[in-house]
């Protein structure tokens, strides 16, 4: 954004400030991602994370405030350093999200 020729290509082709989905969109929303694993000694996983409300918009502000409350509020595994929000705060966070309409689930695939 600070070199101008790449500024003004952005502006053409990027939504402008304050525009984006409508409420109602973002309350239709809802996103699902599947992941695929395999271990070094062979064994298969698969985990699906899902959730209500827009990726872009009203997911990320669930997973947010809750990731915040979770750092605030619960007793966290004693950690330090660059963390993942799974590494730093674990089930509580994993918890917190599934009672906000959230889920995680692992099984071998």
């Amino acid at each position: 954004m600070s070199v101008k020729p790449v500024r003004g290509l952005l502006d053409r082709v990027l939504p402008a400030p304050g525009t984006g989905p409508s409420e109602q969109a973002r309350a239709k929303g809802w996103f699902r991602s599947v992941l695929h694993a395999t271990t070094s000694s062979g064994r298969r996983y698969r985990a699906t994370v899902a959730g209500p409300g827009d990726p872009g918009y009203a997911a990320t502000a669930v997973m947010l405030g809750q990731s915040a409350l979770c750092l605030a509020l619960d007793d966290l595994p004693q950690r330090s350093g660059s963390l993942t929000p799974a590494t730093a705060m674990g089930r509580p966070l994993i918890d917190r999200l599934r009672l906000a309409g959230h889920t995680y689930d692992v099984t071998n695939a």
